[in-house]
């Protein structure tokens, strides 16, 4: 599902899933940007299924230019990149799936 979708709230924008190889039994992200009054945002979903676990990791952020002072200017945002978020996703997803991994009672596989 990809395509974007503008109203008087703002435009979100969705891509379609990828699927990541080597992550658990089945594994995908998922980009979408926001823009709105409210400012501009950029997210990468990873969802891992590990047995009879799902883990879902949301990975989202903004960025902002400085004003002449050094600070930013929150007038002004623009949605995390895509590559840095779904960066951010998949290493905390794979974090998370390994320590389900470790842990045999917490996937049924304990007595």
């Amino acid at each position: 599902m990809a395509g974007t979708d503008d109203s008087s709230m703002g435009s979100l924008h969705a891509e379609a899933p990828n699927v990541v190889a080597g992550l658990g039994d089945h594994a995908f992200t998922h980009h979408r940007t926001l823009k709105s009054g409210l400012g501009n945002t950029g997210t990468v979903t990873a969802t891992v299924r590990l047995r009879n676990v799902v883990v879902t990791v949301d990975y989202r952020g903004s960025t902002f230019p400085l004003d002449a002072d050094g600070s930013p200017d929150l007038g002004e945002s623009s949605p995390l990149d895509e590559e840095t978020a779904r960066a951010g996703a998949v290493a905390l997803a794979r974090d998370t799936a390994t320590a389900f991994t470790s842990c045999t009672d917490c996937l049924g596989d304990g007595e």
